[in-house]
């Protein structure tokens, strides 16, 4: 897979892991509070709490009342269940019997009240099958029962052994058996310990009215599991993405360094192959040493394409199938040349100039060069002889033809007065 692809992916992890971390410890993280409120508004005039539900979160409970009305009277009382449920007596209410989720309680209305019996139907029905012949105390007992109130509990009216309960209309406020009480109007909150398993609070207005609306919160620890694995996670994809990508732009600089050097080195082989170039001999060369790699490449390009090449270590020149001979150096102590050398330059010189028939302008033809590439050094009276020699007198015609007869003859003259 492409380190690009690579890179791109593993960034995009790390960035997602670390965003949903945050916002798992943030805006998705559960209210530290669990507060449930009832479903529906209660239609008795007193509303109970059953034991056990006031602590079921935590210790620390906080019981809030609100009212339809802001003018409506409201009131709390906390105290024992089994004072809670002498003060009731035959009142029906409404019980608080637990929590459906974190934001609701379950209730129940309690309209009836029923006997020990109408309690337990099974054992009921299973006392007269112990025995064919049932005592005499056996019919008793229902009547007993009857007349005996049981514990309140959500029953139907169709149960056998149950009788409707009937509002008193009772003010609960002021009673001698809560442990405490507060009253307000509208809307009020309390908050308790409920460490108590036994301790139920009984909400009402004024015992005519339908009871307020109940709430209970309770303060609850909440972890965010998922924050601190988030980020290592998403830490980790985010190292591995940019280790792949400092690895993708340290190799795209590579390639375009070398695509940068191929091209310099194509357009200096095209300049070279397109101008023409001579190499002199060099002085103070190692002619043993060997050719290195470069100027061994150098060479063979030369020869394969037709051109010279000059060995860098001894000057010498080679062209495809001839060596041509070493240049040879310039040497300062060989003899100026004499009055006869000169004359020969001279009549060389002669031979390569000719007038411009338009102009009148003095023309050297460029032809073959002759001799050495390296002209001997001349010491400074025989320079200045020779240039004295070839100063061109103003009157005079810079340049004439010469017949090749009169060079003749001039030579001729010129080796009779040497031998002599």
């Amino acid at each position: 897979m492409n380190r690009r692809i690579i890179s791109g992916v593993c960034l995009g992890i790390g960035v997602i892991a670390i965003i949903l971390a945050v916002l798992s410890a943030t805006a998705w993280r559960p209210s530290e509070t669990a507060k449930a409120t009832m479903p529906t508004t209660p239609t008795t005039p007193y509303v109970v709490t059953e034991p056990g539900v006031l602590g079921m979160v935590d210790a620390d409970v906080t019981v809030t009342v609100t009212a339809p009305a802001s003018t409506d009277p409201v009131m709390i009382a906390v105290g024992r269940n089994t004072d809670v449920d002498a003060w009731l007596a035959n009142d029906p209410y409404t019980a608080i019997t637990g929590l459906s989720d974190w934001t609701a309680l379950t209730t129940t209305e309690v309209t009836d009240s029923c006997s020990a019996q109408a309690l337990k139907p099974a054992d009921a029905a299973a006392t007269p099958a112990a025995s064919e012949e049932p005592s005499a105390d056996a019919s008793a007992t229902p009547a007993a029962d009857a007349s005996t109130s049981a514990e309140p509990s959500a029953k139907s009216t169709a149960t056998p052994g149950c009788t409707p309960r009937e509002a008193t209309n009772a003010n609960p406020a002021g009673s001698d058996l809560w442990l405490t009480e507060k009253k307000g109007t509208g809307s009020i909150t309390m908050t308790l310990d409920a460490a108590d398993p036994n301790l139920v609070v009984l909400v009402a207005s004024d015992g005519t009215k339908p009871a307020p609306d109940v709430a209970l919160s309770w303060p609850r620890k909440v972890s965010t599991p998922w924050l601190i694995p988030g980020l290592i996670i998403g830490t980790v994809f985010l190292l591995i993405g940019s280790f792949f990508a400092a690895l993708e732009v340290q190799f795209w600089r590579a390639a375009r360094a070398r695509a940068q050097r191929a091209k310099e080195r194509a357009e200096r082989m095209a300049q070279a192959d397109a101008t023409a170039t001579t190499s002199f001999a060099a002085v103070g060369r190692d002619p043993d040493r060997p050719l290195t790699r470069r100027e061994m490449r150098e060479r063979d390009r030369a020869l394969d394409n037709g051109e010279e090449w000059t060995d860098p270590r001894t000057g010498q020149v080679h062209r495809p199938g001839v060596d041509v001979p070493e240049v040879p150096l310039a040497n300062h102590d060989e003899q100026a040349p004499d009055e006869l050398t000169l004359l020969a330059s001279q009549r060389d010189m002669a031979e390569l100039t000719h007038d411009d028939a338009d102009t009148g302008e003095i023309i050297m033809a460029v032809g073959k060069a002759r001799g050495s590439a390296v002209v001997p050094a001349l010491d400074e009276n025989t320079t200045a002889e020779y240039r004295a020699q070839r100063e061109i007198d103003e009157n005079a015609e810079p340049f004439a033809l010469v017949d090749d007869e009169l060079l003749e003859t001039d030579d001729d003259q010129l080796t009779t007065e040497d031998n002599n």
